[in-house]
This record gives structure tokens, sequence and C-alpha cells, in this order.
């Protein structure tokens, strides 16, 4: 028996868009405050969205920047059916989020911020691992670590102040290099 030649053939254009661009919408919405479990679903419903709206002919940055548009009125439609408001101001998310994606969408400040990660005490790495990755509040941060929940806040609070010096420091080096 044969495979069907689409099962086969080279992706096509709208399919290499998605796979351009799906991980950029993910952490869009994701930075905006959107769950993960909602941006799973308001990725797909943002590609389902332009799909036909021949969006494989603009050049990448419109292309990101029409998919974050779409993907953001998707956010603001599912929270305002669910009587919510956005956790964050939306003209700072944008203004932060062009910021973060420069030129490189984001390669250099997440490198530097892995190299950062490597430069922590453990105990200040383990700490934010529990609360980012583990989605883990203060007090059970502080139970994993046997510390209080105001020693957590601020082990966290020099874990934040340490990334950030360092973050700094070595995108200046990568710049002026």
């Amino acid at each position: 028996m044969t495979r069907p030649t689409h099962m086969t053939a080279e992706p096509g254009t709208f399919e290499r868009l998605v796979i351009a661009h799906q991980m950029m919408v993910w952490r869009y919405l994701r930075f905006l405050g959107c769950p993960a479990a909602d941006a799973d679903d308001l990725v797909q419903d943002t590609f389902v969205a332009v799909l036909g709206k021949a969006i494989e002919k603009l050049d990448d940055d419109e292309a990101r920047r029409y998919l974050r548009k779409v993907a953001k009125n998707a956010w603001l439609k599912r929270i305002e059916r669910e009587g919510r408001a956005p956790r964050v101001d939306l003209d700072v998310a944008e203004l932060a989020w062009d910021w973060y994606e420069r030129d490189d969408s984001g390669a250099a400040l997440r490198a530097a911020l892995d190299r950062c990660l490597d430069e922590l005490q453990e105990r200040s790495r383990h700490a934010l691992d529990l609360k980012f990755r583990e989605r883990l509040d203060r007090d059970a941060i502080g139970a994993r670590l046997g510390l209080g929940a105001h020693a957590i806040k601020s082990v966290l609070a020099r874990a934040y102040a340490r990334l950030r010096t360092c973050i700094e420091k070595r995108l200046r080096m990568e710049a002026s290099a």
C-alpha cells in the first residue's frame, strides 16, 4: 500500500508559517498573562483564524505582528467572556515584548538568561525552579527548602536582582562586541 502524497510531501507554506511562529505566539500569550492551557488553545485558534488570509505573503516581521494581534484579540475575547480583565497593561506589555523580541526574536536574551541561571547559587536556582517550573507558592517552596516564606521572598528577590544585573551586563557586552 502506498502512502498518500500529502503525508510525504514537504510542508506547505502555511505549515512552515505555523512551524516558524507557533512558539512565539505561545510565549507572547503567556507574556500577556494567559495560562499555559489557554495559550495552547489560543495558538491553535490564532492559526485557524489566519488560515486563508494570505499571511504567508507577509514578510517575517509583518507576519509576527499580525499573529500577535490576532492572538491578543483572541485572549481578550476569552477573558471578556469569562468576565475578567487583563492582569497586565497591554500597551506596556506590547512595548516590553518589542524590546524582548528585538532583532533576534529574543534569542540573545534567552541565551543570556540561561548563562546567568548557571551562575546562580544552587539554592537560588532551585527556588526559581520550584516557583516557575513547578508553580509553587512561597510557603511550599520554603517547605521544600527548609526555609520560611519570608526567607524565600528574600532568596527570590536576590535571585531576580542578580539575574537582571547579569543579563544586562551580558547584553551590553554582546552589543559592544
